[in-house]
């Protein structure tokens, strides 16, 4: 499951660059600056959601029993993350 996770992570981040790179051309901004920040913004979004909330997600015990019987969502060992 772990092997699985990080790699569907890395699939995720791959093709989501792709695409922003290709809508950022699409965009048809006036500089390269623009463009270049534009796809940046997007990729940033798209990692810190793909990454932080997945794992927190998977993580995090809020449910008693299995989210739809096999998938591990929300089925964690961590009930609260504060100290």
């Amino acid at each position: 499951m772990v092997i699985g996770a990080s790699v569907l992570i890395t699939v995720i981040n791959v093709v989501a660059c792709t695409i922003f790179e290709l809508i950022a051309k699409f965009e048809r901004k006036h500089t390269i600056n623009e463009e270049t920040i534009s796809q940046f913004s997007k990729i940033t979004i798209i990692q810190f959601i793909n990454v932080a909330l997945i794992v927190i997600c998977v993580n995090f015990d809020f449910l008693e029993d299995n989210f739809l019987g096999f998938i591990p969502i929300f089925n964690g060992d961590y009930t609260d993350f504060s100290v």
